[in-house]
C-alpha cells in the first residue's frame, strides 16, 4: 500500500496500517526529537505521544494532505509543549526549593506535604491494577521503560503508554482538587522523571 491508501486504512481503524506508519515514521521522529531534547526516554515519550495522537484521531486524518508534513507538524507541537512544560516546571522546583528552605520547619507546612501524599496516593489507587504497577515502578521506584517491561514481561512500547495515560488520569484527578494550594508541586512531582 502507498501512504495514502495506509492513511485511508487509518481512517477506517486498520491497525495493520497504522502498525505500517508507525514502523515508516517512528525512527525518523524519533532523530527529530533527539536533536531538540538530547534524551533516548524523552524523545521515545514524545514519538509515543505522537502516534496516541493519531490514533486517537485516526478518523480525522486527511488522506489528501501530505502525511509526513502532517505528522511532523504534530511532533513539533508535542515537542514546543513539552518544553514549555519543562521550562515552568523548571522555574517551579526552584520555587520550591527556596520556599523548603525558608519554611522547612513550619507544622503546616507537615500538613501540606501530609495531603499532598494522601493525595498522590489516592490518585494512584484508582488506576487500573496493572497501570497502577507500571506507574509506581517508574515514579517512585525510579525503574526506566526498559527496565519496568523487562520485569513485568511486556513491550517497552506496552509501558510508555501506560505511563502517558496514567498521567492523563492523574492530571485530570489533581485538577479537580483545587482545595490544596499547592497543587502545581503535586504535578511537578508526578512529571518529573527519577
Amino acid at each position: 500500500m502507498n501512504e495514502k491508501q495506509l492513511v485511508i486504512s487509518l481512517n477506517q481503524g486498520d491497525e495493520s496500517a497504522f502498525q505500517s506508519l508507525f514502523d515508516l515514521y517512528s525512527s525518523r521522529l524519533y532523530l527529530y526529537c533527539f536533536r531538540f531534547l538530547k534524551s533516548k526516554d524523552l524523545s521515545d515519550e514524545i514519538v509515543q505521544g505522537v502516534f496516541i495522537k493519531i490514533w486517537e484521531q485516526r478518523a480525522n486524518v486527511n488522506p489528501e494532505f501530505n502525511f509526513s508534513a502532517f505528522i511532523f507538524k504534530v511532533a513539533k507541537n508535542l515537542l514546543v509543549d513539552f518544553l514549555r512544560k519543562m521550562s515552568r516546571e523548571e522555574e517551579a522546583k526552584m520555587e520550591l526549593q527556596l520556599k523548603t528552605q525558608l519554611y522547612q520547619s513550619l507544622p503546616e507546612d507537615e500538613m501540606i506535604y501530609s495531603e499532598l501524599k494522601k493525595l498522590i496516593e489516592d490518585a494512584v489507587h484508582k488506576l487500573p491494577e496493572k497501570r497502577q504497577r507500571i506507574f509506581r515502578m517508574s515514579r517512585f521506584e525510579g525503574l526506566s521503560h526498559e527496565e519496568i517491561a523487562r520485569q513485568l514481561g511486556l513491550s517497552k512500547n506496552t509501558v510508555k503508554v501506560s505511563i502517558f495515560k496514567s498521567l492523563c488520569f492523574l492530571r485530570e484527578y489533581l485538577a479537580s482538587h483545587d482545595k490544596i494550594k499547592v497543587s502545581y508541586l503535586l504535578l511537578l512531582f508526578l512529571m518529573v522523571r527519577k
